[in-house]
Order: C-alpha cells, then structure tokens, then sequence
C-alpha cells in the first residue's frame, strides 16, 4: 500500500507465514523494517503471523483483514496507524466484537 512516498508491505510468506511490516521509500529508494512502538517494560502488540490477507490504506493507516495464519483462516481486523514512519501503533482488534452488535 502507497502512503505519501512510501510503499508498505505487511506479513506473507517465505515458506512459512510472516508478520513483519516492511516500507520502501520511493525517495531513498531503500526498504527498512518497521517495528511498533512500545513503552518502557511493555509487550510490543503484533498481530500474529499471516498470509493471504487483505490491507488497504485510508487516513495514514493501514487496515488489514483476515488471512491465513499456516492453520486456520483469521478473522481479525488491525490497524497499523502510520503517524511516522518509524512510530506504529497497533491496537487490538475489535472487529468480531463489533459485528456481534449487529
């Protein structure tokens, strides 16, 4: 997914699922890992490893959906909220919690 002038690219598969989350800038013409942001003496909140998702781009995020994890089929809904380039913020997801509602 294209945000400003960089190109991100989430999770997939090198033989076995991934869920590291990588950007390109078009500028420097470079890839670098992106890592979220934790606080002193907390977990980092990475979604579990996946692939055959779909991801989207809106807002300066970028929303991922579902996927395959090697054993079952996820049905998850993350956002990785994309203030800087080196700053993520992942929250838990909350999608099967919300359609219950409907």
């Amino acid at each position: 997914m294209i945000c400003g002038d960089s190109m991100y690219l989430f999770g997939g598969s090198t033989g076995s699922a991934r869920n590291d989350l990588y950007c390109f800038s078009f500028e420097a013409d470079q890839w670098h890992e992106v890592r979220p942001v934790t606080g002193s003496g907390q977990k980092a909140n990475v979604p579990c490893p996946r692939l055959c998702h779909t991801c989207d781009m809106y807002s300066n995020s970028l929303f991922i959906f579902g996927g395959y994890d090697g054993q079952q089929r996820l049905n998850d809904f993350l956002q990785f909220k994309l203030a800087t380039e080196v700053n993520i913020d992942i929250p838990c997801s909350s999608l099967v919690s919300d359609l219950r509602g409907f």
